[in-house]
């Protein structure tokens, strides 16, 4: 059994983490020895999820990290915490998964991908692994929709975004890490891109201090695909999201759908009987999803397995590594950099 530290105890440690380590527990590859934050809040948190001896304080429990007495760091802090927190643990000889972002600039990815010293870092970038992104990869795999030429993603939500929240507290262009990245990261995964060339780029933002908000992006990458992200997150008041890729291609186009998750391949002339399954299909995920909670669970426990297994030496990697990320955090550094640099 992997002896694993989890750092942080919010809302997706409690709500996600935790679980997933139990059913990884249960199968005997893994067991929580130690949970530690800064809060006395949030480990009273811990103590009635796991027990008091399972507690501890930030302080000592970034010691006993430092010691080397753990086999993986499970990092859940806020985001600018992560890079240091990996570094520490790599310094450590600790394996590590940490939720996205692994970090904020594409030099300091380079420096984690230096320091991981024949130990694994994997990074909860979870869309890649859900069962309708899965499919669509595969469809691409299998050359089931030909040469591609395009992707475009749009995102909005009516999302709770204030300056209260840590997502933005810290960073004025905090959603591109937070949130965009998922997108971003979806787009170039999905294509197989090895560089992206940034065409342009348009900010959005409040109108009462520099927050980001939202951006559109023109970009091509090294195989020609044009790539369009139209990503906006902008709203107090939850109430609602569009969520959608449009993958085209000469052979047939894919949509994928978030809320609820479905992916449909489109002949590009209108086909009832197609539209009828997309339909019933989306409705089967939604009902899956609602009748079985733990579904929503697979994306995080998918990548927690994988690195046990690359630990193990059964695989040579998780299923998303911090080395998948290249291309990912450079894209991100170029938006950012713009963000700050605008005139």
């Amino acid at each position: 059994m992997r002896r694993v530290l989890i750092i942080g105890y919010g809302k997706i440690a409690r709500s996600v983490h935790a679980a997933v380590w139990r059913d990884l527990a249960k199968a005997g590859k893994a067991e929580v020895v130690a949970i530690c934050d800064s809060s006395p809040a949030r480990l009273s948190l811990v103590a009635a999820d796991f027990g008091d001896s399972v507690v501890m304080q930030m302080e000592a429990g970034l010691r006993a990290l430092e010691n080397g007495e753990f086999d993986v760091a499970d990092i859940c802090t806020p985001g600018h915490l992560h890079a240091e927190l990996v570094l520490s643990a790599l310094a450590a000889g600790t394996h590590v998964l940490v939720e996205k972002p692994v970090c904020h600039d594409y030099l300091t990815w380079k420096e984690i991908c230096a320091a991981r010293a024949g130990r694994h870092v994997g990074v909860f970038q979870t869309l890649r692994t859900t069962q309708n992104v899965i499919e669509l990869k595969r469809a691409i795999l299998e050359g089931r929709l030909g040469k591609i030429t395009r992707i475009s993603v749009l995102h909005h939500a009516r999302h709770v975004l204030n300056e209260a929240e840590w997502v933005t507290e810290y960073r004025s262009d905090g959603i591109l890490f937070e949130s965009a990245i998922h997108f971003i990261d979806l787009a170039i995964y999905l294509l197989g891109s090895g560089g992206l060339t940034i065409d342009a780029v348009k900010y959005y933002e409040t109108s009462h201090r520099p927050l980001l908000t939202g951006f559109e992006l023109l970009a091509h990458d090294n195989y020609s695909h044009h790539i369009h992200i139209d990503f906006l997150q902008d709203s107090l008041m939850h109430s609602g999201i569009q969520s959608r890729t449009i993958l085209s291609a000469d052979g047939a186009d894919a949509e994928l759908q978030f809320y609820p998750p479905s992916m449909t391949l489109l002949s590009g002339v209108v086909d009832p009987v197609n539209q009828l399954r997309s339909s019933l299909r989306r409705a089967w995920f939604l009902g899956r999803s609602l009748a079985q909670p733990r579904v929503k669970l697979a994306p995080h426990y998918a990548i927690a397995a994988s690195l046990l297994e690359a630990i193990d030496g059964r695989t040579d990697a998780p299923l998303v590594s911090v080395a998948d990320l290249g291309v990912t955090m450079a894209t991100l550094d170029e938006i950012s950099a713009g963000w700050k640099g605008r005139a």
